[in-house]
């Protein structure tokens, strides 16, 4: 036999690998099918987030509608401070003594001289 001798090789000498790429336009990929907790999973996340939508927008029409009624109190207050304004200033000018003693003028009646109740004998036969 002839002596060989091996550079570092140990065991069976390897066939050089192929340098060609398998073609992939002949094979057709295969998707695994999809388990019974894969569907319920993402049937979930779906009612889940369907859920949060729905919530987000529900709170979001009852804030607007909350909003469009404190403008409509904002705008009422406003009216009945105008209407308490208006009321206060006929107030100060009816209740002025002047205009008090004028009307009853008209009406026919007399100043009469203010009665001092409380008066002693003392006092009186001075």
């Amino acid at each position: 036999m002839l002596a060989t001798k091996s550079y570092g090789q140990s065991g069976p000498i390897q066939e050089p690998r192929s340098l060609e790429r398998p073609s992939t336009h002949a094979q057709s990929q295969v998707y695994p099918r999809r388990t019974l907790w894969d569907r319920v999973s993402l049937f979930g996340c779906i009612a889940i987030c369907t859920a949060a939508g729905w919530i987000l927008l529900s709170v979001s029409a009852s804030v607007a509608t909350i909003n469009h009624r404190i403008d409509t109190l904002n705008t009422q207050i406003q009216a009945v401070s105008a209407a308490n304004a208006s009321y206060t200033a006929q107030v100060a000018a009816l209740t002025q003594p002047s205009r008090i003693l004028q009307e009853a003028k008209q009406l026919g009646m007399k100043y009469a001289n203010p009665v001092v109740i409380g008066q002693t004998s003392s006092s009186a036969n001075q």
